[in-house]
């Protein structure tokens, strides 16, 4: 589908201060698994533009939003104040639209859960997710 296309939602994009689509990507593409789910999160942040990703894990015993990613997109949508919505342990979609350039500060994640409910290195992939904003970060995270 095409940027332009008139059937896509437009949005006011706080950034660049004009009207743009929201980009729509299908998760369930090549294994189906978090990854998608977490680059376009990390692009999103990185770029200023919302997205909406629909069939998440679509191709697992246990699709939707596991501890682990529900953890990433909660940790990322803190770190460029994002309106997060769909947000919620299991679903298959989630709408992600950044309002901020990604910022340093002092940020809480409660990893608790995904110890509890992921796999062995589910915190190491959101902390994987915060380090690629490092970069583009105005001072340090702590």
């Amino acid at each position: 589908m095409l940027l332009d296309d008139p059937g896509r939602e437009r949005r006011f994009c706080r950034w660049s201060g004009a009207i743009q689509t929201m980009l729509e990507i299908d998760a369930s593409y090549g294994e189906g698994g978090g990854q998608i789910l977490r680059s376009a999160l990390t692009l999103s942040a990185i770029t200023g533009k919302a997205v909406r990703l629909s069939n998440i894990r679509a191709n697992r015993s246990k699709p939707g939003l596991r501890p682990q990613h529900l953890l990433a997109v909660r940790a990322t949508g803190q770190v460029c104040s994002a309106s997060v919505t769909w947000d919620a342990l299991n679903s298959s979609d989630v709408t992600f639209e950044p309002q901020c350039h990604a910022a340093s500060g002092n940020f809480h994640f409660n990893v608790s859960d995904a110890v509890v409910g992921g796999p062995a290195g589910s915190v190491t992939l959101v902390c994987k997710r915060c380090s690629c904003l490092w970069p583009w970060l105005r001072d340090t995270l702590q």
